[in-house]
């Protein structure tokens, strides 16, 4: 219900406001117009898959108003891609097995949360939830200190960045132990973010899928 009243209000603030040229764009777009080809890849010890190219410019437009200008249709189309990816996986864990399934996006700095008013990854995990009825867990990972942007970082730089930077609160472990996590970030590059958020919920036992909408 919650999230319910969150797209809500969100939908409400998107028509009062004047909206950019790229959100509006993105508007007029929908999850059909967005093929998935799903790359899945282990740099890191930690299978990742990515389901969208940043390459293609509607991509790079869909993630930016998602990113930068929290647009509510990107995160619906985002979730939309995922659910649409994730469905036949999630009926498999719902049938055979116990474990309980959460969503988690990969946690941001506070100082990038506040520039951007909220984590690009908790919107989609947001909407996400209703459209598969799992619950979204922000609370069970966290980033334990702030980092550079990866962007300005080398392959190399990038893994270095972020190594350590996460955890699982200690108030979580038990809900964490045994459960299997969807974690969701925006776009990897390198896979060094997701690989090292990862990290911490499976060195506490739980089992995770690491997912993003795009690469870069």
């Amino acid at each position: 219900m919650l999230s319910y009243l969150k797209n809500f209000f969100a939908l409400c603030l998107d028509a009062l406001f004047p909206l950019s040229n790229r959100v509006r764009k993105v508007q007029a777009l929908k999850a059909e117009d967005f093929k998935a080809e799903p790359l899945m890849q282990n740099p890191f010890g930690v299978p990742i898959t990515s389901l969208l190219s940043f390459n293609d410019s509607r991509v790079r437009m869909l993630i930016h108003a998602l990113k930068f200008e929290a647009s509510h249709h990107a995160a619906s189309i985002a979730s939309d891609i995922v659910a649409d990816f994730l469905i036949e996986e999630i009926a498999d864990e719902k049938v055979f097995s116990d474990k309980k399934l959460f969503l988690v996006p990969v946690p941001l700095g506070k100082v990038r949360e506040r520039e951007r008013g909220r984590n690009q990854s908790a919107r989609i995990t947001d909407t996400l939830s209703d459209t598969l009825a799992i619950q979204t867990a922000p609370h069970l990972l966290v980033r334990v200190r702030e980092t550079l942007p990866q962007t300005t970082l080398k392959r190399k730089e990038r893994l270095q960045n972020v190594q350590g930077a996460f955890s699982v609160p200690s108030e979580y472990l038990p809900e964490v132990k045994d459960a299997h996590i969807i974690l969701i970030d925006d776009v990897t590059t390198t896979g060094a973010t997701l690989s090292e958020a990862a990290k911490p919920l499976l060195s506490v036992g739980a089992s995770v899928t690491a997912l993003s909408i795009a690469h870069a």
